[in-house]
Formats: structure tokens, C-alpha cells, sequence
């Protein structure tokens, strides 16, 4: 993480040296001109995040992810159409690399020997996905800001992959693979004429089609300000948002064998008797953030740090309550 933010501080500084005095250039030869030709829409960017925190959730199990996405604004309408591609940075690092011919003995008794595997996170792998949205936004100038979106979210692999399955019954070796894609409905509204803080309040409903239980529910509040360090080319924001989530897709029920005589093998007076888990719901993330975004012709550079505060315990339960990653990004639209 010290290595990661280190770079990306000499990285902003250097990119804002450099974009500060050619769109000082830019600028005065934007004077001069009788008009801007008008942009066709389309948008391509690359991001980088440290670790993929969802909602308060280490989604990625402590690996880090790329982002990369198109989008396509046709004429200003304020519609927007997006695909964009989640995919591990442990998959990207070591994904195309050979298996290694390396073995390795469990501990200092030699009694069993294993073959190294590749150094890739499977949990991130099995819920690397596609994502594709469409977004409608309209601001009422000084006012407000209203806006509605719906993205689907294809895990691929995920209907494959055994880190994704739920046993049947306990103790006994037999799951259910679950393909965890799902869609997302959302509406936005922002109060543009709340000066300095800007409020959004963002609603989402989520529905997990594999799961065949739809009715999760994300409600977030956030504020922010921008300060324009270098007018028209470098502005920081600093942020805080909070979440609400009610998850009902994680409630679910167990089921396991007991065994009275405590004999494993021999099932022919066990019984089987149901755990009920119930839905996680509670405030799943706070996150001050602070975001630096640098713009020069088409290009645009973002960075960030961001702090996230797990408060509720049915989504912090056994796992930390403060986490952290950080943000690089670049963009460029015609």
C-alpha cells in the first residue's frame, strides 16, 4: 500500500506540472478560436483500484482490480449507454504465466508433498464479469439534478466456480454452483442548489437471478465539493458518502447432518435439521474520500484515496471494520 501511494503521489505531481502548463497554452489558444467542434460521445477509460471494496464488502478478497470501460453519450442527449469489464489485478499479474514446476512438503515431516500452484486469487477470478448499464441523466440548471440508470452484472465464471457454491447438507461433499450475475435498477437525486456540500441520495434495487431471491435494497447519501487548484485543469474533491443495504440475498437456509452415536460414515440414524441465517441489513459503508482529477484536451487523470467504515456488524462480523484502497485512472473522449 506505502509502494502504491508513493507512486501515485509523484505520478499527480508530474501530471499536474505537466497538464497545468500546456492547458495554460490551451487555453489561450482556445481565445482565439471561433468555436469548439462538437464531441461525438464516446468515452474510454482505464482505472485501477487497489482492492475491490463493494458496499463495505472486500469483494475480490483482498485483490485488487482493473476497470476498463466504453461509453457512448449520443449527441448530449444526457442518455449514456457503458461496458465496462471487472478483471483481477492477481489474474492479470499471474493469469498468463506457466504452472510452476515447483513442489512444496506441508511441514518439516515430509509426509506430503504438493505442486505449487499459480499465485492467482480465486475468489476474484470466479466473480470476474462484464458489466453493461445505461444511464439517463437531466439537470434543471442551479436546482436539481435527477437521474436513472440499469446496469447487468454477468460473473462468468462464477456459475463454475467452487468458491462460489453453498453445500446441500453439511458434511456431506455435495453443492449447489450459484451464478451470482445479476441487474440493478437505480434512480439518483441530486440538490444542486444546496451550495458547497452538493447532496445526492442514490436509491438501488438489486435481484440476483441465479439466487432466485430478489429484493436487495442499497440506499446511499453523499456529500461533496470541488476546489479548483488550477482553474479549468486540476480539481480536488474531497467526499463522504453512507450506505444502507438490506441484503436479503443472504439469507438463506443450511442444512446438516447430526449424528447421534457421532459414527460420520454410517447415515442410517443420522438426522438432518435446518440453520436459518437471516438477511444482513444496516449501515454498510462510511467513506471520506478525497479524489484529484486533472484535465487537458481529452485526457482526463483521476486519482484517489478512500476510507471505508464498516459500522454495522451483520456486514462487518468476521471481517475488519476499517479498510482502505486507492484510485488511478485515465480517460479520454472525442
Amino acid at each position: 500500500m506505502k509502494k502504491l501511494l508513493m507512486m501515485a503521489m509523484a505520478f499527480m505531481f508530474i501530471t499536474v506540472q505537466v497538464f497545468a502548463q500546456a492547458g495554460a497554452k490551451e487555453k489561450e489558444a482556445a481565445k482565439e478560436s471561433k468555436g469548439e467542434e462538437r464531441s461525438v460521445g464516446l468515452g474510454f477509460s482505464m482505472n485501477y483500484y487497489s482492492k475491490y471494496i463493494w458496499r463495505g464488502i472486500d469483494f475480490y478478497a483482498g485483490d485488487g482490480y482493473f476497470y476498463p470501460s466504453v461509453s457512448w453519450e449520443p449527441f448530449g442527449t444526457g442518455l449514456k449507454f457503458t461496458v465496462a469489464a471487472e478483471v483481477a489485478s492477481s489474474w492479470v499479474f499471474n493469469g498468463f504465466t506457466k504452472k510452476p514446476n515447483k513442489y512444496y512438503f506441508d511441514d518439516w515431516t515430509l509426509s506430503s508433498i504438493h505442486k505449487k500452484k499459480k499465485q492467482v486469487n480465486a475468489y476474484a477470478y470466479a466473480n470476474q464479469g462484464l458489466d453493461f448499464g445505461a444511464e439517463y441523466s437531466h439537470t434543471f440548471e442551479g436546482i436539481i439534478t435527477l437521474g436513472a440508470n440499469f446496469w447487468y452484472y454477468w460473473y462468468y465464471n462464477s456459475k463454475y466456480a467452487r468458491e462460489m457454491a453453498w453445500p446441500r447438507i453439511e458434511s456431506i461433499n455435495d453443492v449447489k454452483k450459484w451464478d451470482t450475475s445479476y441487474f440493478s435498477v437505480g434512480v439518483n437525486v441530486g440538490l444542486d442548489c444546496v451550495p458547497w456540500i452538493n447532496p445526492v441520495i442514490n436509491v438501488y434495487y438489486d435481484n440476483y437471478l441465479g439466487y432466485k431471491r430478489a429484493g436487495d435494497y442499497y440506499v446511499q447519501l453523499g456529500f461533496s465539493h470541488d476546489f479548483e487548484v488550477v482553474k479549468d485543469i486540476v480539481t480536488v474533491t474531497p467526499s463522504l458518502t453512507a450506505g444502507y443495504y438490506i441484503g436479503r440475498t443472504y439469507g438463506f437456509n443450511n442444512w446438516y447432518l447430526a449424528s447421534p452415536d457421532g459414527v460420520d460414515f454410517d447415515l442410517s440414524n443420522d438426522t438432518i435439521w435446518r440453520q436459518h441465517v437471516a438477511p444482513k441489513k444496516g449501515v454498510s459503508d462510511v467513506v471520506p474520500s478525497v479524489t484529484m482529477t486533472v484535465t487537458h484536451g481529452g485526457f482526463t487523470f483521476t486519482s484517489g484515496f478512500f476510507y471505508v467504515i464498516v459500522p454495522a456488524k451483520s456486514w462487518y462480523k468476521g471481517g475488519p471494520i476499517h479498510k482502505f484502497y486507492a484510485q488511478l485512472g485515465l480517460a479520454y473522449n472525442l
